[in-house]
């Protein structure tokens, strides 16, 4: 019975992987091309048409940056603008992309010098580079859903806004 479920496992792969890898490729790479686009246009340059032609109007953000940042769209504009006003140099690179069922998964790297005001600290020409992961959900060619987490930690111990935690005292012997 096992080898009869396996069997059957194994044809109904063999029977639809020539319709996903035709599909695939084209998916991915578009989604891809999109993704790239959301953080070489929109964040490195600032370029927010390139966030209107990717991203959906009512966007659902789960990684909400800033407190009083807006819902949909017009938050990720908002978050954007805002770290391009401390950081006019930011740079976010995509390092590893893949998709499946939809989503996109990214880990990128942000690195930029704070020039400008962010987090209500005015400039201190300190430099951050740290690492994030986005997932995105696509539908219709486009982003309508987004979870994510930046090493934020890291950032702001770079920034100087939060201090490790001192050393655990030494081992008694």
């Amino acid at each position: 019975m096992f080898k009869s479920a396996a069997l059957a496992v194994m044809a109904t792969v063999a029977l639809s992987a020539p319709a996903m890898a035709a599909e695939a490729p084209y998916i991915h790479d578009a989604v891809k091309a999109q993704m790239s686009s959301i953080y070489n246009e929109g964040f490195s340059k600032g370029n927010m048409k390139a966030i209107d032609a990717v991203v959906h109007q009512n966007v659902v953000d789960h990684e909400m940056v800033m407190s009083n940042q807006k819902s949909g769209r017009d938050g990720l504009k908002q978050m954007i603008s805002s770290l391009r006003t401390g950081f006019p140099d930011l740079k976010v690179e995509m390092l590893d992309f893949s998709y499946s069922k939809g989503k996109a998964f990214v880990r990128y790297r942000m690195t930029g010098t704070q020039k400008g005001a962010f987090m209500g600290k005015p400039a201190s020409g300190k430099k951050i580079d740290f690492i994030g992961f986005d997932e995105v959900r696509f539908k219709d060619g486009l982003a309508v859903e987004h979870w994510g987490q930046g090493d934020n930690v890291t950032m702001m111990k770079q920034l100087g806004l939060m201090q490790a935690p001192p050393a655990a005292p030494a081992p008694k012997k």
